[in-house]
């Protein structure tokens, strides 16, 4: 990533995890975080994170940082063979000053993260597993979609996402972009952008969305949209159709969070289709198989306010 070439002496045996939470959510995935010295860590007030349950004991680790914090000077103390940062660092740099590999990863608008599962997987010795990840993250996606790809457009709930527990402004109107995870579900996204946007009502009146998603809010987010007055004309708020989300943020990840939510959201647009469904025992089989830890998907529905049915 980053169009870097970088060499890497094997075996690895020592790593500095700093690219956010991913590259430490991917090396717990991979059954590699014995090798982790250094990472980033779920922060307390994070309510739900793989992480916490399926590798407590990184908590007490050194935390070099992610961002602008990186304590480059801790890195090089730690005595790492490789270094893992984000992409909107200076790689280069901190491989100069360190004199270890530095490999620059993301996430972003990948919805397999396979590109960091395979580096990562090749860095630590992992390559099957982590092809293995990647076969079945397909394949559960695909579950769901063999029945979505069916559904004629004219069809299909028209979606909008909006980000919840933003620190002003209307909730409504913060607009979290066009998620991939909507359309294997069978929707299809209100919104083009990529990147989260500020919209108008007007605007989102004018989308007129089936569904509307609240990213990472809180109780009270949901009732503030369904009783503002402006928005009464919306067929997402005329049904009642209103529901809490939870992307990739927070700690939560792409793999796991993402992963399961695909049935959930299947379930919410289509009840009929996926009636045998169990979006329960699916989100937390997918977790398990993910991280090792029973009962994960159970936990982030609870913390995130998910729809839960009988």
């Amino acid at each position: 990533m980053n169009n870097r070439t970088v060499t890497v002496p094997m075996p690895v045996e020592r790593i500095v995890s700093s690219s956010r939470l991913d590259s430490t959510r991917t090396l717990v995935q991979l059954g590699a975080q014995d090798k982790i010295v250094g990472c980033s860590y779920p922060a307390p007030s994070r309510s739900w994170s793989p992480i916490r349950y399926a590798a407590p004991e990184l908590e007490d680790l050194p935390d070099p940082g992610s961002y602008n914090d990186i304590n480059v000077e801790l890195m090089a103390s730690l005595e790492p063979d490789v270094i893992f940062v984000v992409t909107t660092v200076n790689a280069d740099e901190i491989q100069e000053k360190t004199q270890v590999p530095t490999i620059a990863l993301t996430s972003a608008g990948d919805f397999w993260v396979v590109d960091m599962l395979r580096i990562i997987g090749a860095v630590t010795g992992n390559d099957e597993k982590a092809r293995d990840l990647i076969a079945y993250s397909k394949e559960k996606v695909d579950e769901i979609a063999k029945i979505t790809s069916e559904i004629p457009a004219e069809d299909k709930p028209v979606v909008y996402c909006c980000g919840g527990g933003w620190a002003s402004g209307d909730i409504i109107c913060k607009c979290d972009g066009k998620q991939p995870l909507i359309e294997w579900a069978g929707g299809l996204n209100a919104a083009e952008s990529t990147s989260s946007i500020v919209v108008s009502k007007e605007q989102v009146i004018k989308w007129n969305p089936d569904v509307i998603l609240v990213h990472a809010g809180n109780s009270a987010d949901i009732e503030t949209i369904l009783s503002d007055p402006a928005l009464q004309t919306i067929n997402a708020v005329k049904n009642g159709r209103v529901y809490f989300i939870q992307i990739a943020s927070s700690g939560a990840g792409v793999l796991g969070a993402q992963l399961a939510e695909v049935g959930y959201l299947a379930k919410l647009f289509y009840p009929d289709k996926f009636e045998d469904l169990d979006v329960e025992k699916r989100g937390n089989e997918i977790n398990e198989h993910l991280y090792g830890v029973d009962g994960l998907y159970t936990i982030l529905a609870e913390a995130r306010g998910f729809y839960r049915w009988d």
